[in-house]
């Protein structure tokens, strides 16, 4: 926030007290998740200090020209609307300048204020190409140019698997237990990193639910990705299921890509620098586009749906359906995504299918031992002489 704003906020303190009432409002009854919520709060107080009146005072004078029947021309509020978003153009793009401006006629149309029809939002210049957007030599790059094993993981999971910063924070340990359950049979952590460490090959099966729309979808990470993870896991100190699987906050991930995107001495592109999260989203979509391998493409509606974008007509519910089908195709193009040689074992469905087989029979008959075992111990508490008569009769 710029030092005018700093200003304001120092010398209109009453203001902003009631601008906070006004936040507080369009928070509860729109459900705007707190970093919305910043958003909304950081493009009002601009227009707040562009136009030096509050909030509460915008309103009453949008309000007072509605009761007079001025006709919108001739209202004041086309003219803030049209002089704040030229003034906003000094210093922003135009994508920024437009989230903003929603934000500003949003705010009204909660209250029900008349807006004028002909301001229309800029347009935003297609100017990026494929060279703004990171390749895998870049990722190998950051791998190889630190030691450290979470920011190696982060690396490599965000690169094979097209999964966004905000679902990546939102991940836990029990998510990575649940995605990788094809290959072991464990549900503790701790017993999970044994039996992985010992495979090279795990593909891990992710579900994510897009908030806002929920929306279900899968996506998968390379093995090295997994491999990573693994290695990152058992760095940490002891691990509950419901602790973050990457301890990492919004603001340090970016750092993390940032000060990556220095030790490198990669671009800057406009307002960005050249390795950021994400770019990973990106990097995984044209690395996969069009490549053909054994005469096969991945489905551009394929890529759009592990990436959790909406996907019209039966696509999505065949993809829902077919998880091990999608993970066989991804498998199949997984060494593209990949900075190393990948060995994949050809696991069809039907051996994956007899694997968690196999895992569940292993589980029911821990289950059953566990419970014999039990019973042997009440055994022994409430009769300790039929016991030991009964043990000396097993000898024989």
């Amino acid at each position: 926030m710029d030092e005018n704003v700093y200003f304001y906020i120092r010398n209109n303190k009453i203001h902003i007290m009631e601008d906070e009432e006004y936040f507080h409002e369009i928070k509860e009854d729109r459900g705007l998740k707190p970093k919305t919520l910043q958003l909304y709060k950081l493009s009002l107080t601009h227009y707040t200090t562009y136009t030096q009146l509050s909030l509460n005072e915008l309103l009453l004078e949008a309000e007072k020209e509605e009761e007079e029947r001025i006709r919108m021309r001739h209202r004041t509020i086309r003219k803030r609307l049209r002089n704040f978003q030229t003034f906003l153009k000094e210093g922003y793009e135009p994508s920024t300048i437009n989230i903003m401006m929603h934000h500003v006629k949003s705010f009204y149309s909660h209250y029900e204020i008349e807006l004028p029809s002909k301001i229309k939002s800029l347009t935003v210049p297609i100017t990026e190409t494929k060279d703004d957007i990171p390749t895998m030599q870049h990722v190998r790059e950051a791998v190889y140019g630190t030691g450290n094993l979470k920011h190696k993981a982060i690396f490599l999971y965000m690169a094979s698997s097209g999964v966004g910063s905000h679902e990546l924070l939102s991940l836990n340990i029990q998510d990575f237990i649940n995605a990788t359950k094809d290959y072991h049979n464990s549900t503790d952590i701790n017993d999970v990193l044994q039996e992985l460490k010992k495979q090279n090959d795990v593909i891990p099966t992710w579900t994510f639910v897009r908030e806002k729309v929920n929306y279900e979808y899968y996506c998968f990470n390379s093995p090295e990705a997994t491999d990573a993870i693994v290695k990152y896991l058992l760095s940490r100190g002891p691990l509950k299921p419901y602790y973050q699987l990457f301890k990492y906050t919004q603001q340090g991930l970016s750092k993390l890509f940032q000060r990556t995107n220095e030790r490198h001495n990669w671009p800057m592109k406009k307002t960005r620098v050249f390795f950021h999260p994400h770019a990973m989203r990106k990097l995984f979509a044209t690395t996969l586009v069009g490549v053909k391998i054994e005469g096969k493409r991945l489905e551009e509606t394929f890529i759009e749906w592990m990436l959790g974008h909406r996907i019209a007509g039966s696509k999505a519910a065949y993809y829902k359906s077919k998880p091990h089908v999608l993970k066989e195709d991804y498998a199949l193009f997984v060494k593209e995504l990949s900075i190393k040689d990948v060995i994949i074992k050809d696991r069809t469905p039907a051996q994956i299918k007899e694997i968690v087989k196999e895992n569940i029979e292993i589980r029911e008959n821990q289950a059953d031992i566990a419970d014999q075992f039990q019973k042997i111990l009440e055994f022994a508490k409430t009769d300790p002489e039929g016991f030991i008569k009964h043990m000396k009769k097993e000898e024989k």
